[in-house]
């Protein structure tokens, strides 16, 4: 074997030692790709489960506002009530009975807004969490594309070798 030949034996051992990287750069951007993919799937679906929270949030301050109308219209009750007392002195004993039980319903009223606000704030505790899983998603997904990145940059130098080793070749078939 001549010493071109061998030339030419390494040169290919190189650029089957060079394609064999490629092939594994790319394997590992496949991965990463779908690690990447999957991770949107989980960014989707905690997105779809914060808007529904949001939506049940909407729902629980309409109740509570419906709640503080019918909590204001017994306070306005409660009060032309109080001015009949005051002018119907013998009717007192059955305007402070009706009182009592309006004051009870407003009770009942406040012990309900208050649960809801309980409830509101267990929500609002939730969808911080699910911020913060997002956030954490958020960078790792930044991380996994800067490995993309470099990964890219990588295989790009090597194929810069490749052609370069191409260029390089010797010709073989050339007759003087």
């Amino acid at each position: 074997m001549n010493k071109q030949q061998q030339a030419m034996n390494k040169q290919q051992q190189a650029m089957n030692k060079l394609q064999q990287a490629m092939n594994k750069l790319q394997q590992a951007m496949n991965k990463q790709q779908q690690a990447m993919n999957k991770q949107q799937q989980a960014t989707k679906k905690l997105q779809q489960a914060m808007n529904k929270q949001q939506q049940a949030t909407k729902k629980l301050q309409q109740a509570m506002n419906k709640q503080q109308q019918a909590t204001k219209k017994l306070q306005q009750a409660m009060n032309k009530q109080q001015q009949a007392i005051n002018k119907l002195q013998q009717a007192t004993k059955k305007l402070q009975q009706a009182m009592n039980k309006q004051q009870q319903a407003m009770n009942k009223q406040q012990q309900a807004m208050n649960k809801l606000q309980q409830a509101m704030n267990k929500q609002q505790q939730a969808m911080n969490k699910q911020q913060q899983a997002m956030n954490k998603q958020q960078q790792a997904m930044n991380k996994l594309q800067q490995a993309t990145k470099k990964l890219q940059q990588a295989m790009n130098k090597l194929q810069q070798a490749m052609n370069k080793q191409q260029q390089a070749k010797p010709l073989t078939n050339v007759t003087i």
